[in-house]
This record gives C-alpha cells, structure tokens and sequence, in this order.
C-alpha cells in the first residue's frame, strides 16, 4: 500500500521529456546554478539517462531525484551523443565559471607557476585582493 501511494507522488518521466537535475554543492562552485536542464534521452527499470547540450551525464538517475521542466529548453536533436560527461564537468561546460580553480601567488601571475594562467583563467576575489595581479 505504501508502494503504490510512493510510485502515485513520483512522476514518471517519458523518454524526450525536459528535466531539472540538482547538483549537489560540492560538485558546482559558489557561483554555478544549483539545477541542470537536460533532457531524458532513455528509460530502464524506472531509471533515466539524461543528456544536454554538452553530452550525456555519466550514470543513470531516478525519477525521484528530478524535477519536471515547466517548458522545453532543449530537443532531442541538440544533445550531443558522442559525449559522456560527469556531472561536475557538465556544470563546468554550462556555467562557464571558474569552478574550483585559484592560485594563492605572491606575484603578478605572469608565468605557469600560477594555476590561474595555467588553465587559461583569469584571477578573481577568491586568489588573492591586496596583491597587484596582472592576470585580472
């Protein structure tokens, strides 16, 4: 009885169907969104496998987890199959932030020694405030 009054609350999705999918804090930095919208690309055994547009989200998620889209954001046609991403990348590819990166140098961040122009980013208030930085 308690089984069917659950399965009655939990929505059900259908392949093609838009979805929000949580991400945890500790898979998007301070600035990511909180929800991803992806699109429901195959059903097994009450089980989802989502995709967006950057690719497939690693594993497959329960109907319990997600949330319905009001509207559809993405079609079936823009997802990019070739791909098979986890979830903190695709926040990652999303956003565009810089995630998780930051250096703590003591100089103008001119050379690889620091993370920041390494990979290309700028620093930010996260690196460091009082120093004088030329990669900002």
């Amino acid at each position: 009885k308690m089984l069917k009054i659950s399965n009655l609350k939990v929505t059900q999705f259908q392949v093609e169907d838009c979805v929000l999918v949580p991400v945890p804090k500790v898979d998007r930095g301070p600035s990511d969104s909180a929800n991803i919208i992806a699109i429901v690309t195959e059903r097994k055994n009450e089980l989802n496998r989502l995709g967006t547009k950057h690719g497939l989200i690693k594993g497959w998620f329960n109907s319990s987890t997600l949330q319905p889209s009001k509207s559809n954001f993405i079609n079936m046609s823009e997802i990019n199959k070739e791909k098979e991403l986890s979830l903190r990348e695709i926040v990652a590819l999303t956003t565009g932030g810089q995630g998780f990166h930051s250096c703590n140098c003591r100089g103008k961040c001119e050379t690889k020694k620091c993370a920041c122009f390494k990979s290309s980013l700028k620093c930010n208030s996260r690196c460091h405030n009082t120093t004088s930085c030329s990669n900002k």
